[in-house]
């Protein structure tokens, strides 16, 4: 019998009883299973490989998937959570605690075809997760087993079906710099399995990125006056301020 326990979870596992060899009286009890769980305090939310295989997400690393959690949104550096910013989460890759060092950004991107489990807590969480005022961000990543499993995988986003990327000019700076894709793409494998069954296992990946963006500049330059011409008798019509771009 194969019995799932998840991350940071306590899974109680019931022995069922042959009742044709039990003496004396039986008594049936039946009840449903409460829709919370009354032995924990924390808020969030469990993530596994089958929701991230399943379940399409905007993005290919963890990050994308975060907001599968109640109260999250975007503001525009991460996901934030109820009401915090997304520099004040922590994020832990199998017990490591990853954040970044200057921001406080996701420092450790693993791409969703390494994960096995996400967990996000939302509030409520014990003191082993310090330092966060925001949400707490737990990865597990795929461990070997008994049984030799692998994939292979590939992603390619052509820059022919990606938008166009729109900026404002800035009349404070001499050169717009506006970026396109051209094309995003990665390709890998995994594989896991047994060294030493029941013992010892093995789990391998090999992601690489390949991304190219092309940049279109427009330079400017600012003149005290300009002066327009009239084309038919080259007579100049006046002194015009402003901007000129080449």
């Amino acid at each position: 019998m194969a019995i799932h326990v998840g991350i940071e979870k306590s899974v109680p596992v019931f022995q069922e009883i042959d009742q044709s060899q039990a003496g004396g009286e039986v008594v049936h009890i039946q009840a449903t299973a409460p829709t919370i769980d009354p032995t924990s305090t924390t808020q969030g939310i469990t993530i596994d490989k089958q929701y991230l295989k399943n379940i399409p997400v905007p993005g290919r690393t963890f990050e994308a998937a975060l907001g599968a959690a109640a109260g999250s949104q975007n503001d525009g550096l991460g996901t934030s959570f109820s009401g915090s910013s997304s520099l004040e989460n922590q994020y832990y890759v199998d017990g490591v605690n990853t954040t970044g060092l200057t921001f406080g950004t996701v420092g450790s991107p693993v791409i969703n075809d390494f994960i096995e489990e996400i967990e996000v807590i939302t509030g409520g969480y014990n003191a082993e997760f310090g330092r966060a005022t925001g949400g707490i961000v737990n990865v597990v990543t795929k461990s070997g087993s008994n049984e030799f499993k692998g994939s292979i995988f590939g992603y390619y986003q052509p820059g022919q079906l990606t938008a166009a990327a729109q900026t404002t000019p800035v009349n404070a700076t001499s050169i717009d710099a506006v970026g396109n894709v051209v094309y995003n793409a990665d390709f890998g494998f995994e594989l896991g399995g047994p060294i030493i069954k029941d013992k010892l296992w093995f789990f391998i990946g090999f992601a690489p990125q390949f991304a190219a963006v092309d940049y279109t500049r427009t330079v400017k330059r600012q003149t005290d006056c300009r002066t327009i011409a009239d084309p038919m008798n080259n007579i100049p019509q006046g002194n015009i301020p402003g901007l000129s771009a080449v």
